[in-house]
């Protein structure tokens, strides 16, 4: 396993192009640059904080964490929206609004409907918050390699494996909100693996457990052939090393920094024995906690992590000795429990010789490197989470990129109306692992207008989507006839939060027998409808090419399939056959009326 040193005091860095890396984390925030595969930190870590003042001043990073720390904690009043946190500072208790307010953990806003926060009567989004963060990085980055602030432009920006295209999509904002030009999304265990030199002949399969201060993300690699490939992917955004902490700050009713400090200290010594501020009595308490007691208290938290592990070790459909690695990535691989348990179950080869708080922007500086210097020797193919479709008449869904596909990706599949004269499809794009549109995730909808009038199941509608590098999904629709077109990047309102991902499919797989069924009896209901339709509305108007016999033997077959349409309970098999002999029974009839519509269109 290639490793390399970061710090090179003698990395050398091209002025013209500057391209850096940047961990843009739920606690922290970090960047770096590469040389070489040489790559160096270019500011201590960011706190991802932002301070905002009732006269509109901003302060972000450390600086902001600064000014909370140095506020008497007696006036300070906490609030939650999600994980993020808003604290804010009055001078005196008589105050009716705050000094200042501190706004913390906003990633995990970005993206979602409910990103707005208000300070001060003004409405901020998680993405110009976001900005703010990413501009103190850019700024500092400049000052760190002493070039001007314009030099700094372009980067490479980490995001967690399962931020959806929404998420992403408003990551790139905030960037472009702080000047920089997102070269690439890449997934924070992707950009791991690069900075252990995975990339460099090591063949075989690596994990990357990356246990952050706000997230919580697994991600299985293979590497074969200077192909860099995710297999699989899993995590859970509401765990944490803030949930730790705050198992602890409610057991002793301590601030969350003091608690971070006791988790932190007990992660190199086995016990902890000294006074923090109780918040309830505003007094000095004495806190002795051995090791053994914080691991009884923090269990529930990693057997959770240990089960979600094991559920991507599932889907990569691999066993646990196949495992070359595992790569810790945040400051919570250092947790002592956190190592025993997965070296436990699953493998003692642990890559943590690199500072797990860094090890993410380091890979994202090399992949910035590889991007501008155009010397990649290595290909990175993510896969998306979740299968994508569109709903299907009678409300089933056709799925056209399954979970797990490797992007970037292009798929398409043709579609054709459903009714005569029909002049729009209504394409409603759908995410989710459940076979009906009501059971998954709407991510968006668009309409395909101006179809001239034409016999139902001429019209030739092809369907493409497609993912590109950074996550995000574009559906375009093209009537192959007449050639009218629309498209549209899905940029949904909201988010999707991993325990949803995971749910929806557990869901799946709980429900997969009655869904195939209800599928089933959707799809040969919708065909037996269009059927029915195509045959009454073109026997309105050419009945007279049929002979009587004929005539009575489709009215009576579309009578047989009304009454099973409408049942109780649907005959699938027995309505497959009444459709299969009606159609049999009237083509002829059909096929003349239709070869004169289609002249008739081209006339």
């Amino acid at each position: 396993m290639q490793i390399e040193e970061p710090n090179d005091p003698n990395i050398h860095i091209e002025t013209n192009e500057i391209a850096i890396g940047i961990d843009l984390g739920t606690t922290n925030s970090l960047s770096a640059i590469s040389d070489c595969g040489a790559y160096q930190v270019l500011a201590d870590i960011e706190k991802s904080a932002v301070l905002i003042n009732k006269n509109g001043t901003i302060l972000s990073g450390n600086e902001a964490m600064e000014r909370l720390k140095n506020h008497p904690l007696i006036l300070q009043k906490f609030e939650r929206t999600h994980r993020c946190e808003i604290t804010k500072c009055y001078k005196n208790k008589s105050d009716l609004e705050p000094d200042f307010c501190v706004i913390k953990s906003v990633k995990s806003l970005i993206g979602r409907g409910d990103e707005d926060i208000e300070i001060f009567g003004t409405k901020f989004s998680a993405t110009q918050i976001s900005g703010e963060i990413l501009k103190v990085l850019r700024k500092k980055s400049a000052q760190i390699l002493n070039v001007d602030l314009e030099k700094v432009k372009k980067a490479v920006i980490t995001v967690p494996a399962y931020f959806d295209d929404a998420q992403r999509a408003k990551t790139k904002q905030a960037a472009e909100l702080a000047g920089l030009e997102v070269l690439r999304l890449i997934n924070e265990p992707t950009a791991a693996a690069l900075a252990y030199g995975i990339d460099h002949h090591s063949e075989g399969l690596y994990a990357i457990f990356d246990l952050g201060g706000g997230t919580f993300d697994v991600s299985v690699l293979q590497m074969q052939m200077g192909v860099f490939k995710v297999i699989a992917t899993g995590g859970d955004t509401t765990i944490g090393g803030d949930d730790f902490d705050n198992l602890l700050a409610n057991k002793f009713n301590i601030s969350k920094a003091d608690a971070c400090y006791i988790k932190e200290h007990l992660s190199s010594s086995d016990v902890i024995n000294r006074p923090f501020l109780n918040l309830q009595t505003q007094k000095p308490t004495s806190i002795h906690l051995k090791i053994h007691d914080f691991d009884e208290l923090i269990l529930p938290l990693v057997h959770k992590i240990v089960d979600i592990f094991r559920g991507v070790i599932k889907d990569a459909k691999i066993e646990n000795h196949q495992i070359n690695g595992v790569v810790f990535v945040g400051g919570g691989t250092r947790m002592k429990i956190i190592k025993e348990a997965i070296a436990h179950e699953f493998t003692d080869k642990i890559f943590q010789d690199l500072d797990p708080d860094r090890v993410v922007a380091f890979g994202a500086s090399i992949q910035a490197e590889n991007l501008t210097r155009r010397n990649i020797n290595t290909l990175l193919l993510d896969v998306t989470p979740l299968s994508l479709g569109i709903e299907l008449m009678g409300g089933s869904v056709q799925k056209i990129i399954y979970r797990n596909t490797q992007i970037p990706f292009l798929a398409y599949q043709s579609f054709t109306t459903y009714e005569d004269n029909q002049n729009a499809i209504e394409i409603s794009i759908v995410q989710g692992e459940r076979d009906m549109a009501r059971d998954c995730r709407v991510l968006g909808k668009f309409a395909l207008s101006g179809i001239p009038p034409m016999p139902a199941g001429v019209p030739d509608v092809k369907i493409s989507f497609f993912i590109d590098a950074d996550g995000i999904l574009t559906v375009s629709a093209r009537e192959e006839f007449t050639g009218i077109e629309q498209k549209l990047e899905i940029r949904p309102t909201y988010g999707i939060d991993t325990n949803d991902v995971i749910q929806m499919i557990e869901d799946s797989m709980k429900n997969a027998k009655i869904d195939i069924k209800t599928k089933l009896d959707s799809d040969q209901k919708t065909e037996a409808l269009g059927v029915v339709k195509n045959i009454e509305s073109k026997m309105q108007t050419y009945s007279h090419l049929l002979n009587e016999a004929d005539k009575t033997n489709i009215m009576q077959i579309i009578a047989n399939l009304k009454a099973l349409i409408n049942a109780e309970v649907f005959d699938r098999k027995t309505a497959h056959n009444l459709v299969y002999t009606l159609n049999d029974l009237a083509s002829p009839f059909v096929k003349t009326i239709l070869e004169e519509e289609i002249r008739n269109i081209k006339v």
